[in-house]
């Protein structure tokens, strides 16, 4: 389309704003800093394409492309808190130093895939990405 006209791309510009309408909520629930709205904007579109849209007949788009219903049993609050094991608790090097800390404590921000998340750990100030996590649903970052 030409610069300047959004109208010649109507239907891109209008998911364009549904998913950062949703990203913008997702933050605001979950108190998260305006800095991850890169992971937050992913983490909207990773849901947006597993959520049923009325207009594909009850399909999400997911399924409209590969044909077969997403998994969705791996989805948890956005957000919440979340205990990402330590790399030197997965590689078993802490067995001398018994009372390091095994997990990074850190927050939902988003998904890598189905087994995988990205983690926020506030302390480190850094996205991680883990598949050794517990999830605190009930918690949240203040």
């Amino acid at each position: 389309s030409a610069p300047n006209t959004q109208a010649q791309n109507g239907g891109a510009e209008r998911s364009g704003g549904v998913i950062m309408g949703k990203a913008r909520t997702m933050r605001i629930a979950a108190n998260l800093p305006h800095n991850l709205w890169k992971d937050i904007v992913e983490a909207a579109c990773y849901l947006r394409n597993r959520t049923p849209l009325e207009r594909n007949r009850w399909q999400s788009p997911f399924e409209r492309v590969f044909k077969k219903q997403p998994i969705i049993s791996h989805l948890k609050a956005y957000g919440c808190k979340a205990f990402a094991m330590t790399a030197d608790a997965q590689l078993k090097l802490q067995r001398k130093q018994k009372l390091e800390p095994r997990a990074h404590i850190g927050y939902l921000v988003g998904y890598q895939s189905s087994n995988i998340y990205k983690i926020w750990v506030p302390h480190k100030n850094k996205v991680i990405l883990t598949r050794d996590v517990i999830f605190n649903e009930s918690a949240f970052f203040e």
